[in-house]
């Protein structure tokens, strides 16, 4: 990891998608499991953008920036569907996101969640 800030503000599509994604998160501040599907979520944008502000494409930079964001090494493929989702839906950058997903899960005999590798 070359100095990411996982802290860094997420860069949504806009005021709307801030504002829901904000109300989601408040609304759900006492389930342990949204907190870590929100962190997560927070986490890997910022990673993918520290990547993307270097001239570098989803395709590119999404499994490792999704590795580099989990740093308790606890996001299974629920987590990990919830926070592409939150992400797909209120992040910049959730389109391209989407559809590197889309592109990812239909390669044949690829595992599409690497966060999970470890526990199959």
């Amino acid at each position: 990891m070359k100095n990411i800030d996982f802290n860094a503000p997420i860069i949504f599509l806009d005021d709307a998608s801030k504002n829901s994604w904000t109300e989601k998160r408040v609304a759900n501040a006492n389930f342990r499991e949204a907190n870590v599907v929100f962190d997560f979520a927070h986490r890997w944008a910022a990673a993918m953008q520290h990547y993307i502000a270097e001239g570098k494409k989803i395709p590119e930079i999404a499994l490792r920036a999704a590795s580099e964001a989990d740093n308790e090494n606890n996001i299974g493929h629920p987590q990990f569907i919830c926070a592409l989702t939150a992400l797909v839906d209120h992040w910049k950058y959730g389109k391209e996101l989407k559809n590197w997903h889309f592109e990812e899960v239909s390669k044949p005999k690829r595992i599409a969640y690497p966060l999970q590798a470890a526990t199959l």
